[in-house]
């Protein structure tokens, strides 16, 4: 067999590829994330890391042997050997925790027992690997490991992407996902988007160290002799911990590294070491001052090829260090551009050959430049020390403060935010001094610095709450989710919301800082948070109406938040009081204002309506629920320019529910009507309205194969689908249960017609994307795919597998009843078609007979009710009761 060939075209300045996954890439061709090969620790020269001993303290060098951390290996361990057969943990801890060298202590355990090993480098904002091609193909490994570090700075939908790769999906490999974070505050946004691909999922925190105990003294001693190893040091049990193991500094994988360094380094010198942790950063700091003043009096680099001129004096070097720290690795344009700005562009290229001379790239890219120190918590530690404001015994520089306002203008300030807000958790001087100021001047720095650099400065302890409450002003308006942005949103306002309640008499404002959080809450997957802070907004707000007209709109739209996040919950009977006072209170304002512009009210009130509609559909109550509809349909109609999509949205609202009270004929008309308008809006507009149309395209073909236009009814379903696919791959949480649905109803259609080969395959993916979800869209999906899927096989005579699917289709339906009772004729209908796939193949006939019997009770409690809709059904299965019954007495046995 030949060996697998791949031509790669270089784009954007890039070139790589992959065999075996997926490519996810930007417009312009710029990669969203790189995937490598894991690959072990490379060999350092112990005199290069001399020089600069911060770069032994880097964790892809692995100086020093693992220990310390074996418990939690083993539950990574357990965790990787166990479970179903995709899972995704999030591990979280401070920097300095030991994350990274846990992650490759676990990686090479993984791939010595077989596993695929696999990094994954984000790629907006981030110097990528060196480019050409990575063999990921997974043949004849026993699984796939795939470590993602700092999944806390990447957007949740570059996340999504990622997770969405076919790498992950090989059918039978089992995978596992290791996503490292320094908090847990991005996990449950995560968490909720992985509900789409039915993978287990598990969170895994990094606690300190315990004071007591040998764990501390043996990783100290272990990180101790693998320095004193480098520094060539035949026997360092004599060096004693310079600072004691007891203090809380000490709880961190890297304190007990720095300790354990600098004790060495020290003892190496003839000096004696700091006793603290403050003194450990500052004496590692001195060691980077004193090698840039080395090389400038030497006017040569050691360490560079042919030992190439070195003209940088140590205060530059210093300047360009810390803009390095804002910006970390560049290319040399960028690099270029950021010296210039910050006042270094007399000499910026020599500047900045000596600053990779110091610090060469770690991908070993000669394009690239300014590469930060390491590891992230020591070059945080350089911008506090650099700043004025603190008393260490470290010499602090009047532009420090400026230089940040320059970088934070004038780069991508995802990463300046997030460094300078993690250093001021430590250094409470930073905020005042450097961070607040800037982002006082411009708080949507902070908005554009993302969720990662948002929820950095949220947790800051004695943030200035001024500043918080001026970029929590310039959230954008949570009218719909922003998934790069709703976790960093919620870190603010759950900080912010608190304070202005507590310090603020107006109940008002407070009312509408509530319901702001509940909605992002709402949109980062936190539902029962959202619920409690939701009715905390209503109680505001009913203390502020009172017989205020004027507030009447806000108290209603207050009262609808409780009934949308009771309705998410699966909870529509409880949603229904507060949905029906919404109404009611809009019906008061209507009443107390009658000449109120219809434009101020019209779309509010309107989509109001909709909803309790539909929530009402959900209960059954369907001739209130076309009553609501047709109401809100006629308050659009009154300015169709405006409500365009609110009259479509209106219209197949009035189609679903005639199509549930069983009246096809004015399900079509309502729909064709619909589809006309969505048409003609998608046309101009489609990103808005595309999706609208593809929803409806489900409907209409439901409508007509009613009317018997099976080939426009295949059509419109197979439309459907072909719309879905690009918007579920974009955005799944959002499309994933439309998109099944559509492909439930494609797979109906094409049985319809007699591709049942194709029906199955379309059945199939149904059934897989509706397992995906999570909630009472998994059960409803899952219960209706599984049960087209049973009428596709039964039909295709493969009758184990039918009877499979058609009681997984009964259990779905089971959880959801209890919710909503309009799902009770789809469980009656699973239950009888399983009851008589048994009962034709001669199958366990009790358990036809208790099947058959219980949907025969609930179609004959249904014909109670509608005797047009089922009574058919009722005397259908009534007459499957017989048969059986029949059966059992005779000892027929069907074959």
């Amino acid at each position: 067999m030949s060996a697998p060939q791949q031509n790669i075209t270089s784009t954007a300045g890039f070139a790589y590829g992959a065999i075996g996954a997926d490519i996810h890439v930007f417009g312009d061709g710029t990669p969203l994330y790189v995937l490598q090969r894991w690959q072990p620790a490379p060999e350092a020269d112990a005199e290069w890391l001399r020089e600069l001993p911060s770069r032994m303290l880097n964790a892809r060098y692995a100086l020093v042997e693992f220990t310390g951390r074996e418990a939690e290996l083993a539950q990574l361990r357990q965790w990787r050997t166990t479970g179903p057969r995709l899972a995704v943990r999030w591990l979280h801890g401070p920097g300095g925790a030991g994350k990274s060298r846990l992650a490759a202590q676990f990686a090479a355990e993984a791939q010595q027992d077989g596993w695929l090993a696999v990094v994954a480098v984000h790629g907006p904002g981030s110097v990528l690997p060196p480019p050409g091609s990575q063999d990921l193909r997974t043949e004849g490994h026993r699984g796939l490991v795939l470590i993602v570090d700092y999944a806390d700075r990447w957007p949740l939908s570059h996340l999504t992407w990622l997770l969405s790769n076919a790498l992950l999906h090989r059918p039978e490999l089992p995978v596992r996902v290791l996503l490292l974070a320094r908090s847990a505050d991005g996990w449950p946004a995560v968490r909720a988007a992985l509900a789409n691909y039915q993978a287990g999922t598990s969170g895994q925190a990094l606690e300190p160290l315990p004071a007591t105990g040998e764990r501390r003294a043996e990783m100290f001693g272990a990180a101790r002799d693998g320095f004193a190893d480098r520094y060539g040091l035949p026997d360092g049990s004599a060096i004693a911990p310079p600072a004691s193991l007891d203090d809380p500094d000490m709880g961190l994988t890297l304190g007990l590294h720095m300790a354990a360094l600098v004790a060495v380094d020290a003892y190496s010198r003839g000096k004696p070491p700091p006793g603290d942790m403050a003194g450990l950063t500052i004496y590692l700091l001195d060691r980077e001052h004193l090698h840039w003043a080395n090389l400038y009096n030497d006017g040569t680099s050691r360490t560079g090829p042919g030992a190439e001129h070195y003209a940088t004096p140590p205060a530059t070097m210093g300047r360009a260090v810390f803009a390095a720290a804002l910006t970390g690795a560049v290319n040399r344009a960028a690099g270029s551009a950021v010296l210039d700005r910050v006042g270094l562009g007399e000499r910026r290229d020599g500047i900045l050959d000596d600053h990779r001379r110091c610090y060469p790239s770690l991908g070993g890219d000669d394009s690239t430049v300014l590469e930060p120190l390491y590891p992230d918590r020591l070059a945080e530690d350089f911008l506090a020390l650099t700043t004025t404001g603190h008393t260490a015994d470290y010499p602090a520089q009047h532009w420090a403060a400026g230089m940040a306002a320059t970088v934070l203008a004038h780069v991508a300030p995802a990463r300046p935010v997030t460094f300078l807000a993690e250093a001021a958790r430590r250094w409470p001087h930073l905020g005042p001094a450097s961070l607040f100021p800037v982002l006082r001047r411009d708080p949507r720095i902070a908005v554009d610095a993302g969720s990662a650099a948002l929820t950095a400065l949220a947790s800051i302890p004695d943030v200035d709450m001024a500043v918080l409450e001026a970029v929590a002003s310039r959230l954008p308006t949570p009218e719909r989710p922003h998934i790069d942005l709703d976790v960093g949103a919620v870190a603010v306002l759950r900080k912010i919301t608190p304070h202005l309640v507590a310090t603020r008499d107006d109940p008002r404002e407070n009312a509408r800082a509530l319901s702001m959080l509940a909605v992002r809450l709402a949109y980062v997957g936190e539902d029962h948070e959202a619920l409690d802070v939701a009715t905390e907004a209503l109680r505001h707000w009913r203390a502020f109406a009172g017989d205020r007209a004027e507030a009447l709109p806000d108290l209603a739209a207050a009262l609808s938040g409780v009934a949308a996040r009771l309705d998410s919950l699966g909870r529509p009977a409880e949603a229904l009081p507060y949905v029906d006072e919404a109404v009611e209170r809009y019906r008061t304002l209507l009443a107390v204002l009658p000449n109120l512009p219809a434009h101020l009210y019209a779309g509010t009130f309107g989509n109001l309506l909709i909803r309790q509609a539909v929530i009402m559909a959900r209960l059954d109550r369907l001739d209130e629920a076309l009553n609501r509809a047709q109401e809100a349909l006629a308050l659009f109609r009154r300015d169709p320019a405006r409500y365009a999509a609110q009259e479509a949205s209106a219209t197949e609202t009035i189609a679903y529910i005639h199509r549930m009270a069983g009246r096809s004929d004015q399900s079509a008309e309502e729909s064709s009507h619909s589809e006309a308008q969505l048409r003609e809006l998608a046309r101009t507009d489609p990103a808005r309205y595309l999706p609208a149309l593809a929803n409806l395209l489900v409907s209409r073909s439901e409508d007509l194969d009613r009317r018997r236009d099976h080939a426009g009814s295949l059509a419109a379903a197979e439309e459907a689908v072909a719309l879905y696919r690009p918007l579920v791959r974009a955005n799944p949480g959002l499309y994933r249960s439309q998109f099944a649905d559509a492909l439930r109803v494609a797979g109906k259609r094409a049985a319809a017609a007699g591709r049942l080969p194709e029906a199955v395959t379309a059945c199939e993916e149904a059934v897989a994307e509706a397992r995906k979800l999570t909630g009472p869209a998994r059960d409803e999906q899952a219960g209706r795919s599984c049960y087209q899927l049973a009428l596709a096989q039964n039909q295709m005579s493969d009758h184990l597998s039918a009877l499979r699917w058609a009681e997984e289709s009964a259990a779905h339906f089971r959880s959801l009843v209890e919710r909503q009772p309009a799902n009770l004729p789809d469980l009656a209908l699973s239950l009888g078609y399983a009851a008589k796939i048994r009962h034709d193949r001669g199958l366990e006939p009790a358990k036809a007979l208790a099947a058959a019997r219980e949907a025969a009770e609930i179609f004959h409690w249904l014909s109670q009710r509608d005797e047009q809709m089922y009574g058919m059904y009722a005397r259908t299965c009534a007459g499957l009761v017989t048969q059986i019954e029949g059966s059992l007495q005779t000892g027929v046995r069907r074959t």
